[in-house]
């Protein structure tokens, strides 16, 4: 599972829906925004967790299991294809 079939263009069409003033970068606002649920209840359950800060040298394996990993891959490609299907549409 990789990126491979996503390119610059793909990218420029999440950062132009996700970028609301249109500086030519997302804070974080705007980037959870696009990934939190719209719900509240469900929103809270991601930003309440607890801190989780990565050190240096560490194996980043260890911050999520192989299934979340997975997940948000999986995520981030229906985001873009979602935004390719958008931009045919137009």
């Amino acid at each position: 599972m990789g990126f491979t079939q996503y390119n610059a263009d793909d990218i420029f069409l999440f950062f132009k829906k996700a970028d609301k003033f249109g500086r030519g970068r997302i804070d974080f606002h705007e980037f959870s925004e696009v990934l939190l649920p719209h719900s509240k209840e469900y929103a809270g359950l991601v930003t309440d967790r607890p801190d989780y800060y990565i050190r240096r040298g560490c194996d980043v394996t260890n911050f999520f299991s192989c299934d979340t990993r997975n997940q948000f891959i999986a995520l981030w490609s229906t985001i873009l294809q979602v935004e390719r299907q958008l931009e045919d549409l137009r």
